[in-house]
């Protein structure tokens, strides 16, 4: 055999040998519309994905966003997300044959799916003609699954697990404008609170693959935020884009450390059905 097909062989084990984590959080997209005139509305539409720090563990989905000013200064928030995703790699797990402790590699599957919603206000500060202070706060709730399936100790398991999610949300940001370009940065703080949890793993998996003691968790989270929105000269029509990380604390005063998406990103659209009417009618 070759140096180059071993090489090949090499990278090949080796990618289909990554350990997977369960994962039991992820980040909803942040509803930033900027509105600032009563009366404005805006629809985002976009496709979205959630990723672990080691690369593994990917959510994707599509989401829906709407914001309608009620004044100058506040607007009413409302959005559904949904995610899901595979992951396939080992369990990586220590076997113990008498005294002497050895690493294995049992093979596992998982799929994710998760589907949420929020609903909020935004209250907009403005600092000068291009920039605002954005105060938003709401809540939400969802459904979590996981469908998992594999051997550890060399035993073969089918199992799943199924939440219910609510959550409670503050985010503070700067938002600045130009004709063309908008740009947002700020923080998203939440607590998602976990209930109605069934599953059939045994006692020993769910302490193993760290899905245990969910009933009754809060998840408390930090995540910084950046949007990007830039119009093809039609007050209208956005290109919406952007990103966050998760940071903070995800489990309370809980001695479990579980496992959650730190990275968010989505690209979309957003039109302004307000001010579309308004052009469309005089015309």
């Amino acid at each position: 055999m070759n140096p180059r097909t071993l090489l090949f062989l090499g990278i090949a084990v080796l990618t289909s040998c990554t350990p997977v984590n369960r994962i039991v959080y992820r980040a909803n997209p942040v509803n930033l519309p900027g509105l600032t005139e009563k009366g404005d509305s805006r629809i985002t539409v976009d496709g979205g994905f959630n990723l672990k720090f080691d690369h593994t563990s990917t959510v994707s989905g599509a989401d829906v966003q709407g914001a309608y000013a009620v004044s100058k200064r506040i607007t009413l928030l409302g959005a559904y997300s949904g995610r899901k995703g595979d992951d396939q790699g080992f369990n990586d797990a220590y076997h113990y044959f008498g005294n002497n402790r050895y690493f294995s590699m049992d093979t596992a599957g998982i799929h994710y799916q998760n589907n949420t919603w929020e609903l909020g206000a935004a209250y907009m500060i403005r600092f000068s003609r291009h920039a605002y202070l954005s105060l938003s706060g709401g809540g939400g709730g969802g459904d979590f699954h996981i469908d998992d399936w594999g051997a550890e100790h060399g035993t073969p398991y089918r199992c799943f697990l199924d939440a219910h999610q609510r959550a409670l949300f503050v985010q503070p940001a700067m938002y600045f404008k130009s004709h063309w370009v908008e740009v947002g940065v700020g923080v998203k703080l939440s607590g998602t609170y976990y209930s109605r949890v069934h599953t059939n793993y045994p006692d020993s998996l769910q302490v193993d693959f760290v899905v245990n003691n969910l009933q009754g968790k809060t998840m408390y989270m930090v995540q910084p935020f950046w949007i990007f929105r830039v119009s093809p000269h039609l007050s209208w029509l956005q290109l919406d884009i952007q990103g966050s990380t998760n940071i903070g604390s995800n489990n309370g005063s809980s001695a479990v450390t579980y496992y959650f998406c730190y990275f968010n990103g989505s690209v979309g659209v957003s039109i302004y059905p307000t001010r579309l009417l308004n052009r469309l009618t005089h015309r």
